[in-house]
């Protein structure tokens, strides 16, 4: 058994999957408020809702198990410059073999953005969402936002940021009903330590995806190409876009059984075909293959905004596909994992660069000492007070009290005189 998986046994993490207890994980998310000297800065984190349950909560486990996996898995013939990868979003006993071997090829420095498409499996929203946030946390430490290539983001109609609150929060300040997004979902979350491991610092685009479809119910082709166009202008050669998606989903428990017999070669069938259309790179092909099959992938959508994403030239190469019925012996119910590299053999690969930390920024010492400033100025009130009376000639200590009891007597005369009134009706 790998580092850290006492608790990631097969079972366990079934047993999790099944009872969906998901509003429960989202408590551990919250966010901080830091109080500056002249301005209020809201520093806001979104904090890991699947540490110890589908992967070690533990740091030093956590490390030492997507580093085992790192060593054991192969490494794929990538040529050019690495565009991105397909990679799965499930409890690491399942997945985090074959996640790893899309990661593998990435060097220290070696990007300084990552674009994450997402699959929301929570919510069902229009188009696209990323949280409003400025670090995205993980048990191997916080990951920060690129803000300024959000911004730009949201220029598109079809991508949205959408504020995280961690509180028991059930409805909006309209009235309306609060349905939580990225405070319980999962599908970026997993993929974040692969990065953090291979990558060290980078800055973080991540994007949920949720429904494409047209007035007709039918795929929007025209917004999942207008939402490929708007990434397509933050990307530059210092920019790794990864898409987070399983394959099939089989079994009662996801709606989708379309077979009785041959169930592990029938679904093994069904991703070589979904897999055959996103190496050809077409996603006319791979919107056909969903609505000719049903299919559930789950981050279809954001699939098909990748491969649109993705310049003609580019080429692609399956490197691992797995099945957790291989792990669990269940075929009742099978989920199915897939890695893929995508890249450009005729540029050359990005450069890795020296990763230079960020000087620590302790928020507890920061709002203690907004606390001794604020006690500063009020010893310093109270001192200027004291001196003042004694300039008056008074030898007695301000009475607060008093002080009340006198503006309530004046209240009282003004009224008596007829200074307020109450309107008549």
């Amino acid at each position: 058994m790998r580092a850290g998986y006492a608790m990631l046994s097969p079972k366990a993490v079934e047993k999790v999957m099944n009872q969906r207890s998901w509003w429960r994980i989202a408590a551990g998310c919250g966010f901080v408020v830091v109080l500056c000297v002249g301005a209020i800065v809201v520093t806001r984190v979104r904090q890991p809702v699947a540490a110890g349950f589908f992967y070690p909560a533990d740091p030093a486990q956590l490390r030492a198990a997507v580093e085992q996996y790192m060593a054991e898995a192969p490494m794929p013939a990538i040529e050019g410059r690495y565009l991105g990868c397909l990679a799965p979003h499930s409890a690491f006993p399942y997945s985090g073999a074959v996640a790893a071997g899309a990661f593998k090829p990435l060097l220290e420095g070696q990007y300084d953005r990552v674009i994450i498409l997402a699959s929301s499996h929570f919510a069902e929203f229009r188009g696209c969402s990323i949280p409003s946030v400025q670090y995205y946390r993980t048990p191997l430490g916080d990951v920060e936002l690129d803000g300024p290539a959000i911004s730009r983001l949201q220029w598109c109609p079809l991508i949205d940021t959408r504020s995280v609150t961690h509180r028991q929060a059930k409805s909006n300040l309209d009235g309306t009903r609060r349905i939580p997004v990225h405070e319980v979902e999962y599908s970026i979350e997993l993929v974040l330590p692969f990065l953090q491991a291979r990558l060290g610092r980078f800055k973080l685009v991540p994007i949920l995806v949720s429904s494409m479809k047209g007035y007709d119910e039918g795929t929007d082709v025209e917004g999942i190409k207008a939402t490929a166009e708007a990434l397509r202008q933050i990307i530059d050669d210092r920019t790794f876009v990864v898409v987070s998606s399983d394959l099939t989903h089989f079994g009662n428990v996801y709606a989708f059984r379309p077979f009785g017999t041959d169930i592990e070669a029938n679904i093994e069938q069904l991703d070589l075909d979904a897999l055959d259309t996103m190496r050809a790179l077409s996603r006319p092909a791979f919107d056909k293959y969903l609505r000719m099959t049903g299919n559930n992938i789950c981050g279809s959508m954001a699939i098909e905004i990748f491969l649109a994403l993705m310049p003609r030239r580019t080429e692609s190469l399956l490197i691992d596909h797995r099945m957790s019925s291989q792990v669990t012996g269940n075929l009742d119910q099978s989920v199915s994992y897939a890695s893929m590299a995508f890249f450009l053999p005729d540029e050359p690969p990005a450069e890795s660069r020296p990763v230079v930390a960020p000087p620590p920024v302790h928020v507890e010492s920061l709002i203690l000492k907004q606390l001794e400033a604020m006690k500063e100025r009020e010893r310093k009130g109270a001192e200027q007070a004291a001196a003042q009376h004694v300039e008056e000639g008074k030898t007695e200590e301000p009475d607060a009290n008093a002080d009340k009891a006198a503006r309530g007597e004046e209240v009282k005369e003004k009224r008596r005189k007829g200074w307020f009134t109450r309107k008549k009706d």
